[in-house]
């Protein structure tokens, strides 16, 4: 016995003028000759909706392979608030250094050059003031210096390469990107960056908003952070959030060739306080749908 069978989603139906076979979309009402074929036991079919969402899969597979590509390398930074007990500038220099990192989590100049603390003041490029401050800041917990004078960095916060289970939330890093950003910068505007940096626990995986649910994953269901809550979290004074939204607009880079910024700052409501922030995913991305954050975010210079 010959069972026939319509196409999931399509209705079947003849034109009575010509006696044409034709399925017609139940949704959309798009009409698509018919025809009856007989397949082995076993076989299976495609609808076109079906054909036509692979062929999207494939599109958007090829655009996040070239995604990856065009970024690099990457290093894990830990998300979990480690970053909150130093300051904003700190946490920049602190990533920053982080992507010096080889795959035994010593930093290193170059390929061949291990990295000391007297080189600290022109690779990061502040005073020796400023080097001392910083390294009081770090020395022990986020940085160690060696017997032999060479850098490490504690892989509990910072690493390349695989991760253990035991490394908990967190963030990549890509390396090209972030360098580029931070020599971009002067270091009066490391501050600025350093608020975005502390706030990585509440930076959505998969859409690179700032919210109160990090880990959803069905963009509907985000709970945004508004300006206000940003200035919040941090500690900045609310009645200067219109200045700090306009210095964290200014923030570009070079990437490719051409400039980008860092941070988009977007919502529906067009009210200081009511926009919600946007990190551009070839800074920091942990997700899987990176070209469709860049294209949503509007981080073309």
């Amino acid at each position: 016995m010959i069972q026939a069978r319509t196409i999931t989603g399509y209705d079947y139906t003849i034109n009575e003028e010509t006696g044409e076979e034709m399925l017609v979309h139940k949704k959309t009402g798009e009409v698509v000759p018919a025809s009856w074929v007989l397949i082995p036991k076993g076989s299976y079919c495609r609808t076109p909706d079906q054909i036509a969402a692979g062929q999207r899969w494939r599109e958007h597979q090829q655009q996040l392979h070239c995604w990856r590509t065009v970024s690099g390398p990457f290093v894990f930074v830990q998300a979990e608030g480690m970053l909150n007990p130093v300051k904003p500038a700190t946490a920049t220099r602190l990533i920053y250094l982080a992507t010096f990192l080889d795959y035994q989590d010593v930093l290193r100049k170059t390929e061949r050059t291990k990295m000391k603390r007297e080189d600290l003041p022109s690779l990061l490029g502040i005073s020796a003031s400023g080097v001392n401050r910083f390294w009081k800041e770090v020395e022990g917990r986020y940085i160690y210096e060696e017997e032999d004078g060479e850098l490490r960095m504690n892989s509990e916060f910072f690493h390349r390469g695989e991760l253990s289970g035991a490394f908990g939330i967190y963030q990549q890093i890509y390396v090209k990107p972030m360098r580029s950003l931070y020599r971009n910068t002067n270091a009066s505007q490391h501050k600025c960056l350093g608020y975005v940096f502390k706030m990585l626990p509440y930076l959505n995986t998969e859409y690179n908003i700032f919210c109160q649910n990090p880990n959803e994953t069905e963009f509907e269901e985000i709970e945004p952070l508004t300006v206000d809550d940003f200035c919040r979290l941090i500690d900045y004074n609310q009645h200067n959030r219109a200045r700090l939204m306009e210095k964290l607009a200014q923030i570009t880079f070079s990437f490719e060739e051409h400039e980008e910024r860092f941070c988009s700052i977007t919502g529906q409501q067009r009210k200081l306080g009511a926009e919600y922030i946007r990190i551009n995913p070839h800074v920091i991305y942990h997700g899987h749908d990176a070209p469709s954050v860049q294209r949503v975010g509007r981080f073309c210079a």
